[in-house]
């Protein structure tokens, strides 16, 4: 995937369609989903299957480990960024503490 991609792709997406990736994103069912939004859950499958194709993925859990690499990615980079800003050697103790943490917290990695 190419730099900016992914957000190129999101800006693409429909008010309802990107709704439907923000639901996907929160762990909402379709089912549920459809009740919150007063559409019936074949209409979200299928604002879900071109959300798929647009981000050239199959299914949700392709979608969620897409967005979520890409994600990690660019914390990761602000992260080391701001190591270099504090001049805090990337392999010291403390920015493996901060970084584990920061992981921690995010992404529920102990």
């Amino acid at each position: 995937m190419r730099k900016g991609e992914t957000m190129k792709r999101s800006e693409m997406l429909s008010p309802r369609q990107q709704q439907v990736l923000e639901a996907m994103l929160d762990n909402i069912s379709y089912k549920d989903l459809g009740k919150m939004l007063g559409i019936t859950e074949k209409a979200i499958r299928t604002h879900a299957q071109e959300v798929f194709k647009k981000y050239k993925v199959h299914n949700r859990r392709e979608l969620l480990a897409l967005i979520s690499v890409t994600e990690k990615s660019k914390i990761e980079k602000a992260f080391d960024a701001t190591m270099r800003h504090m001049k805090i050697s990337p392999n010291s103790d403390v920015a493996f503490r901060m970084r584990k943490y920061l992981m921690g917290e995010l992404y529920g990695i102990r």
